[in-house]
């Protein structure tokens, strides 16, 4: 099974380079992410807050629940979450659909010790 992690926001290049290129008051920004992406995005936070001056508060959850939040009027800057969340929210007007960019993919597989049988995974049924 295949997934992909969206951030909703313009590109997220434009974004550094115009909190680089204006000169602006340092801001906190409110990310919410999956926890799918949270070693990821905690990496890259002090590099972004160093080179462009905002502080991030990064909150992290399963997509479901940054869905049920944002349904129930949570508000953010930056919202990093499966592709089929993003697309629902920006089916409810909750997301902007020219923000949204897939910055990544992901995969889930299994391990047989060898020589056991290979178990049934392409249903849920099976």
């Amino acid at each position: 099974m295949r997934s992909r992690i969206t951030v909703a926001l313009p590109s997220v290049l434009a974004f550094l380079v115009l909190a680089q290129a204006v000169p602006v008051q340092a801001a906190d920004l409110k990310v919410i992410s999956t926890i799918g992406v949270k070693s990821f995005v905690e990496e890259l936070a002090p590099q972004f807050e160093r080179t462009a001056g905002h502080k991030l508060n990064i909150k992290s959850g399963t997509a479901n629940v940054l869905k049920r939040e944002i349904e129930a009027g949570e508000t953010f800057d930056v919202a990093i979450m499966t592709a089929t969340v993003a697309d629902e929210l920006i089916k409810q007007g909750r997301l902007v659909a020219a923000t949204r960019t897939d910055v990544a993919r992901g995969g889930i597989g299994v391990a047989v010790r060898a020589g056991l049988p290979k178990p049934d995974i392409s249903a849920v049924e099976a």
